[in-house]
């Protein structure tokens, strides 16, 4: 707390690498990482984010305020990482909608229609039952997103 953020940041991210040994948890990486609030944080996250997603990742990939461009890249990235968005997308809505926390606001979100286009091949690409009741539960709050 008494350092600069970006070098406090740097040296989590050491810490984290060091005494986990490539075995970072979702739950000890939203321990640490949780209060920067920091897009870095998403970058990071892409080489370490694991299954099970809903153990932490998701909620570290919220915290970090992500964007619109960080939605589509991870989408095109492995499974674990869709599957992170899409947990992601739907606390999203949750938190905005229950009024009882301000989400940041999504930079650069393309249109309404755009994202309702998005969604929908997204929730084409499932295969769970439970992942595709996610994405349309974000298709049917969408006006949430606006």
């Amino acid at each position: 707390m008494c350092i600069n953020k970006d070098r406090g940041l740097s040296l989590v991210f050491t810490f984290l690498e060091q005494e986990s040994n490539k075995k970072i948890t979702g739950y000890e990486a939203l321990s640490h990482l949780g209060e920067f609030h920091s897009r870095d944080v998403i970058s990071w996250m892409e080489n370490h984010v694991k299954f099970p997603v809903t153990e932490g990742w998701y909620e570290l990939f919220v915290r970090s305020n992500f964007s619109w461009d960080d939605i589509e890249r991870w989408t095109s990235l492995e499974e674990k990482h869709e599957v992170t968005v899409i947990h992601a997308l739907e606390m999203y809505a949750h938190e905005k909608a229950a009024n009882n926390k301000k989400p940041h606001v999504i930079s650069n979100l393309p249109t309404k229609s755009e994202f309702i286009d998005f969604l929908v091949k997204l929730r084409a690409k499932q295969v769970l039952k439970k992942r595709t009741m996610l994405v349309e539960n974000v298709i049917q709050n969408i006006n949430i997103f606006y």
